[in-house]
C-alpha cells in the first residue's frame, strides 16, 4: 500500500497508506464555451477542499497465486468518514493499458463515495483487431475473457486468469486484509453483489462494463470512448443487440468526436443499446451538469485555455483523452473533463 498525491491544485500526504488530495465541489468548474472544435476557455477553481481516502496497490497473484497473466498492479480505493455511498465501482482499463493508467478518474470515483477497484485483465489485443467484421466473434471473445474457458478461437484465457475470478479474489483479499473498510459488503456467499456495483471502463474496458451488464443487473454502466464492437459499416456486434438485464436507463457514455477511428462505432452502439432514445447527446464542452439529463456526453474541442492564466492544453489523443491519465486535458491540476466524469460515473 502506498501514499501519494493523485492530482489537485496542491496536496498533502498524511501517511499510513491514507492520503489526501485536493478535490473540487461538483459545481466548482464554470461551464466552458465552445463552438465545434474551437478552443474552450474555462475558469479553474482556486478554493479546493481536502478529501481523504485510502489507496491500496495489489498484484493479482497476491490475491491468488493461480493468477499469472497478466500480473500488473491493481488498485483499490476506500472512502473514509461519511462519504461512502454504499456501492462498488469497478474500472476496466482499455487495450494494452493497466489500472494505474487511470488514477485520476478512479480518484474521482472515490470522491463520489464509491469503493473503487481498478482490475487487471488480459487485454494485450483489442477486440476490434481480433474480431474485425465478424459480429459473432465479439461476444465469444468477451465471454472467454470474463469467465475463462474455451468459447473463442481468438483468445485463450483460463478460469483463473478471467475477469470474474480476478474480481472475486481481489474483493476477498481486500475484505480479509482490510476488514474495517467494508469490502465484504460487496460479496455474499462467495459471489459479487452486482446490484451494489457500478461498472466503468475505457475503450475495450467500456465494452466489458456493458457486456457484464448484459448478463448481470448492475447499479450503473459508465462507458468512456466505447463500446466499439462493430464492423466497418458500422453495424453493432450481435451481443449489443440482445436484451440486457441492466435497464438501459442506467447506461451513460462519454466520447470525443475527433476520435475518428472509434467514435463512429461507439455512437452506433449507443444507438443500438437504446441510449440515444433517452435524450440527445450533449456537448460536455459547452454545458454544465446535469447536461439536460442526457445519457450521452461528447466533446469536440482539441484545446482548453485557462481564463485566468491563459495557459493552454492541447489534446493529442482524443480517444484516450476521455479517461486516461496520459492524455486527458488538465489545467492547474484539475482535469478539464472532471464534471463530465462525475456525471457519467454517478451515482
Amino acid at each position: 500500500m502506498n501514499s501519494r498525491i493523485l492530482w489537485g491544485v496542491s496536496g498533502l500526504v498524511i501517511g499510513g497508506g491514507v492520503f489526501s488530495y485536493f478535490a473540487l465541489p461538483h459545481h466548482a468548474m464554470a461551464g466552458p464555451k465552445i463552438v465545434a472544435q474551437k478552443p474552450v476557455t474555462m475558469a479553474t477553481p482556486r478554493s479546493p477542499f481536502v478529501l481523504v481516502f485510502t489507496e491500496h496497490k495489489i498484484l493479482p497473484n497476491q490475491t491468488d497465486p493461480a493468477i499469472t497473466d497478466p500480473n500488473r498492479q491493481e488498485y483499490a480505493y476506500a472512502p473514509t468518514g461519511n462519504r461512502e455511498n454504499g456501492e462498488l465501482l469497478i474500472f476496466f482499463p482499455g487495450s494494452h493499458s493497466e489500472p494505474g493508467d487511470y488514477s485520476r478518474i478512479m480518484a474521482e470515483g472515490v470522491s463520489l463515495g464509491y469503493h473503487v477497484i481498478g482490475v487487471d485483465y488480459p487485454n494485450s489485443q483489442s477486440m476490434h483487431d481480433m474480431c474485425g467484421n465478424d459480429l459473432d466473434c465479439y461476444a465469444k471473445a468477451r465471454r472467454e475473457v470474463f469467465e475463462g474457458g474455451d468459447y473463442s478461437s481468438v483468445v485463450a484465457v483460463n478460469a483463473n486468469n478471467s475477469i470474474r475470478y480476478r474480481l472475486l479474489k481481489l474483493l476477498a483479499y481486500l475484505n480479509t486484509t482490510y476488514p474495517t473498510e467494508s469490502w465484504g459488503d460487496f460479496l455474499q456467499n462467495g459471489k459479487i453483489q452486482w446490484g451494489k456495483t457500478a461498472l466503468a471502463g475505457h475503450s475495450q474496458g467500456s465494452g466489458f462494463a456493458a457486456y457484464i451488464a448484459k448478463t448481470h443487473n448492475v447499479a450503473r454502466v459508465a462507458m468512456f470512448s466505447g463500446v466499439d464492437d462493430a464492423n466497418s459499416v458500422p453495424t453493432s456486434a450481435h451481443w449489443i443487440t440482445a436484451t440486457h438485464l441492466t435497464p438501459i436507463k442506467r447506461y451513460y457514455g462519454f466520447a470525443h468526436t475527433q476520435d475518428t477511428t472509434f467514435y463512429p462505432g461507439t455512437r452506433a452502439n449507443w444507438k443500438t443499446l437504446g441510449v440515444d432514445a433517452l435524450g440527445a447527446a450533449q456537448y460536455a464542452d459547452a454545458a454544465s451538469p446535469p447536461y439536460g439529463h442526457s445519457h450521452e456526453l461528447i466533446s469536440s474541442t482539441m484545446k482548453f485555455v485557462d481564463a485566468a492564466t491563459h495557459g493552454t492544453i492541447i489534446i493529442s489523443n482524443p480517444h484516450n483523452a476521455t479517461a486516461a491519465d496520459n492524455a486527458t486535458p488538465v489545467l492547474n491540476g484539475v482535469p478539464c473533463y472532471r464534471n463530465a466524469w462525475r456525471y457519467v460515473l454517478g451515482p
